[in-house]
């Protein structure tokens, strides 16, 4: 085997020095940028906010119902409904339920409602948690269930 010599390792040491250099810089650019700007795996969300997006500046709650409060010209988000894990098929639901959303919005020409990851996020959880909540109960009639 034939030994670089002079010129040839120049050429051959040089762009491997950059290659080494850019590959150093770019992980140590990755390592200490802020917690804040790096993509999370997951984003966690808070049910209240949920609701107040639900109810309030997504105005879903003017179509949906969620435990009997809300709209009534859509479906129902709370009702006990098949899937595992629940989170799960929520999100499918939702995801099915997009394009007849749609069309109904654009016939009623009203402005399409937008939400970023940690708004949906919030929302999620808050439909999720009021699957789970029971009717309440009744002492007057039997079996106490309204």
């Amino acid at each position: 085997m034939a030994l670089l010599t002079g010129r040839k390792q120049l050429f051959f040491w040089l762009p491997a020095a950059l290659v080494a250099v850019t590959l150093v810089i770019a992980i140590f650019v990755q390592v200490t940028r802020l917690p804040s700007t790096r993509r999370a795996p997951y984003i966690v969300g808070d049910p209240e906010k949920g609701a107040a997006l639900f109810y309030g500046d997504k105005q879903c709650g003017i179509c949906h119902s969620v435990g009997g409060s809300g709209g009534r010209t859509a479906p129902e988000l709370s009702g006990s409904r098949p899937g595992t894990p629940a989170m799960a098929w929520l999100a499918t639901a939702l995801w099915n339920h997009g394009p007849y959303m749609w069309r109904q919005i654009r016939g009623e020409s009203k402005p399409y409602p937008e939400l970023n990851s940690q708004e949906m996020a919030d929302i999620l959880p808050f439909l999720d948690q009021a699957r789970s909540i029971d009717r309440p109960g009744d002492a007057r009639r039997p079996g106490g269930i309204q």
